[in-house]
């Protein structure tokens, strides 16, 4: 008997077992041009597990918060020629407040995605907020390259325990005036390795939010990302004098653009489906910003085609009082809900006011502050029938 019921847990257990993913290169498409996000920061979602056979569900973070990033189709021969696809907006710091813009240009092949050359537009900044002088000044010709070691963004196949690494070398060109130096559009050059570290540290399930309901819960692979550049600064053929690379807050082999994150990724897009960043914390424990994707994202309900009812929720924007909500098309015979506040904590639960035909009522706590929550109402068999976001304005 005790093996037996041993026998039972085994293979229970092993039905609730996820499939580990493997993506290729097929399976991750050129983005369109633009690529939708929603900042889930302010919900404050918790700190992913790592490792085999997970189960994230961050359903119930939502952030209203949203952004695009653009990939725009390149078309200029020099690049295309070279196989590039698309091209991305980005900026490289020199120090904390002065930069200049690039764009990376992206490609895909059979094995990778990469990011394979860089085009920096002509641009030119005054200098004198550091030196006094706003006639001194730094100016970036324009300059085109492709990349000798590129920037290893996605390795194919990808699985579990899969790895990448990239060491890429990049240069840039300015010309620099600082009168008080005696610096009269001298030809400078940063020099830096851009370094990037990829690893699949973990595999299972991920739920997100939507406005339609919780997202089915997608296969995916977890990516670990460190990357960092290591600066060198040149003036005239030489290094950089120290007294000049002070004067504006810069070190020569000064570690720059530090950040740590995990991607989620699923197969069918290059956008991650949820993307956990930490900034300078290499220890991966403190989340200080997360995004999910808005694109292509499905609900339960959208992928299985089961929604045979429609709901309505009133008033919304509530004026904290009641929730009233109404079901067509669908029989419960009784239900319960949660109410979820941006951080993804439960302020409120309980079982709605049935009022025959479908039409049922919550009454609002009168804690509830203003602003923005997640309403999930369940039927008797505990299956989720709505998952809405509601508004409160007192």
């Amino acid at each position: 008997m005790k093996l037996a019921s041993t026998l039972f847990v085994v293979l229970f257990l092993k039905s609730l077992s996820f499939s580990q993913i493997t993506i290729l290169a097929s399976d991750i498409p050129v983005p369109p041009e633009i690529v939708n996000f929603d900042d889930i920061s302010t919900s404050k979602p918790g700190q992913p597990s790592t490792g085999a056979n997970q189960n994230w569900d961050y359903s119930a973070h939502f952030g209203n918060n949203p952004f695009s990033i653009y990939y725009p189709v390149e078309t200029i021969p020099f690049y295309t020629n070279a196989g590039i696809d698309v091209y991305l907006a980005s900026f490289k710091n020199l120090n904390s407040n002065l930069g200049y813009n690039i764009y990376n240009e992206l490609d895909w092949n059979g094995t990778d995605v990469l990011d394979s050359g860089l085009d920096i537009p002509f641009q030119s900044y005054s200098l004198g907020a550091y030196t006094g002088n706003p006639s001194d000044s730094l100016v970036f010709p324009a300059q085109q390259y492709i990349l000798s070691t590129p920037r290893i963004l996605m390795h194919f196949p990808m699985t579990a325990n899969s790895s990448w690494h990239s060491n890429s070398q990049r240069v840039t060109n300015f010309t620099l005036t600082v009168g008080a130096l005696g610096l009269n559009k001298i030809p400078g050059q940063q020099k830096y390795t851009l370094v990037r570290n990829d690893s699949i540290v973990g595999w299972g399930k991920l739920s997100v939010y939507t406005p339609n309901g919780p997202s089915i819960r997608y296969d995916v692979l977890m990516d670990r990302i460190e990357q960092y550049a290591v600066d060198s600064f040149f003036i005239a053929g030489g290094p950089a004098p120290t007294v000049l690379l002070t004067s504006f807050g810069i070190t020569q082999g000064q570690i720059s653009g530090l950040q740590y994150a995990y991607n989620f990724y699923r197969k069918g897009s290059y956008a991650y489906l949820m993307r956990m960043f930490y900034g300078t914390d290499k220890t991966y424990s403190t989340i200080s910003q997360a995004f999910v994707s808005t694109d292509d994202v499905l609900t339960g309900v959208n992928n299985t085609g089961a929604n045979t009812y429609s709901s309505l929720i009133f008033p919304n924007p509530s004026n904290g009082h009641d929730i009233n909500i109404q079901l067509t098309g669908k029989e419960v015979k009784s239900a319960t809900y949660r109410l979820y506040d941006l951080t993804g904590r439960t302020v409120q639960q309980g079982t709605p006011a049935m009022q025959g035909n479908g039409f049922m009522q919550i009454k609002l706590q009168s804690t509830l502050s203003n602003g923005n929550y997640l309403l999930r109402l369940f039927d008797e068999s505990q299956h989720e029938i709505i998952s809405e976001k509601i508004t409160v304005q007192l």
